[in-house]
């Protein structure tokens, strides 16, 4: 509970200061060029993919090693993924200066230097995440609150800085992303300075199952990562610049209901990891999880249902203004999503990874919807929100029968 209440205080703040900085940033460049942000946002979260996938792995792994040695074994599990990473680190990074034209184009970009920026910035999540995870695998989710915290307010001074000062273009988030990823990384290394110090403990790494492990940690994040962000990349492509501006701010308002639920998710894992032994343990916190997201989604959904247009004019001004009308539907889709992530994580802590096929066909579904339903933001909408009600029904049934008591 003192972890969940910390952690929940942490990314709260973080989601306070990215509302202001929302606010500010929306009103100064307008519907075309934020339009232009909340695409590369999309593309960054599924380039993404593999920092969701680390962060189950790493979580996962290191909650499992034992306390009196786990500074250890997680010192050495750490210099063990960075040796593994480097090599594939250099590849994808060549592939990706080669997709620089085509993405430009798809997109219809003016220019293809945001994308480069863009890789820079995974990079620096990917290696965020190894270290942050590793941290909230100790259970140590204080020093994680405060830094993303910290890192949020340097992303909003250094944003901010640019976008007054230098140009009120995308460009002036991209590089506020920049500037606090690099905090972020700096006061990670920090923050573990007494992981470093400790002795190493060589970790018997066919008793993790890392490979399997790792291949569902990949197939999971990806499809959840894609669900989030596959959106705003159709809509940039199909739709106009202001509709993909409208429907940038739309995704904005209405993921502040997933931001909301998403540390409880954060928390799910290295706690239910601890029963998957005994997974019928753990139905009374499925029921308690599922209890506190419904309070918390439909709270923020019914808020977004009666104060739409105060909510769009106050973020992002009069310019956005047709983005209320399908605010309240949007709340219900976030809702319906969150809940799938939840209990995804719960089945991932519990060692249920065929739990992944469903979430891939899910996804296979909501892409097929996207080529056909494209003709306006409603349809859009429709196509995820009856994807996610689906896939959270049928996730949430797979969780209920995989704690049942057993003999």
């Amino acid at each position: 509970m003192k972890n969940s209440i910390v952690y929940f205080v942490g990314n709260m703040l973080t989601a306070f200061g990215g509302l202001v900085l929302t606010i500010i940033v929306a009103r100064q460049m307008g519907p075309v060029e934020y339009g232009i942000f909340g695409s590369l946002m999309g593309l960054m979260y599924f380039l993404t993919i593999p920092v969701g996938a680390m962060d189950i792995l790493i979580i996962k792994t290191v909650s499992s090693f034992h306390s009196s040695e786990s500074l250890g074994n997680t010192k050495y599990f750490l210099f063990y993924i960075f040796k593994k990473l480097w090599l594939p680190f250099v590849l994808a990074f060549l592939v990706l200066l080669l997709l620089t034209i085509p993405l430009k184009t798809y997109l219809h970009l003016e220019s293809g230097l945001s994308l480069v920026l863009m890789w820079f910035i995974v990079y620096m999540s990917i290696i965020g995440t190894v270290l942050s995870s590793a941290m909230k695998g100790l259970l140590n989710f204080f020093p994680v609150s405060l830094n993303i915290v910290l890192s949020m307010l340097v992303r909003i001074l250094s944003s901010l800085l640019i976008i007054f000062m230098v140009t009120r273009s995308h460009f002036g988030g991209l590089w506020g992303l920049i500037f606090s990823g690099i905090f972020s990384l700096g006061l990670f290394i920090y923050q573990l300075k007494k992981l470093w110090n400790s002795q190493i403990e060589v970790v018997d790494k066919a008793k993790l199952g890392l490979r399997k492990l790792g291949i569902y940690s990949l197939l999971i994040s990806g499809a959840f990562t894609a669900m989030y962000s596959l959106d705003m990349i159709f809509v940039r492509h199909y739709l106009s610049g202001f509709e993909s501006g409208i429907y940038a701010s739309l995704a904005t308002a209405g993921k502040m209901i997933f931001f909301a639920i998403s540390p409880i998710a954060a928390i799910i894992l290295p706690v239910v990891s601890r029963k998957a032994t005994n997974p019928s343990t753990a139905r009374k916190d499925l029921l308690l999880l599922t209890g506190v997201v419904l309070f918390v989604g439909l709270a923020g959904a019914a808020t977004l249902y009666i104060f739409p247009k105060l909510i769009v004019n106050t973020i992002f001004g009069d310019k956005f203004g047709d983005a209320s009308i399908y605010l309240p539907v949007f709340g219900l889709v976030m809702l319906t999503y969150s809940l799938s992530n939840v209990f995804g994580s719960f089945l991932v802590g519990l060692n249920k990874y065929r739990s992944v096929w469903i979430i891939l066909i899910a996804l296979f579904f909501e892409i097929i919807l996207f080529n056909i339903f494209h003709e306006n933001i409603f349809q859009v909408i429709f196509s995820m929100g009856s994807v996610f009600l689906v896939q959270s029904m049928v996730l949430f049934g797979y969780c209920w029968y995989a704690t049942r008591k057993t003999n």
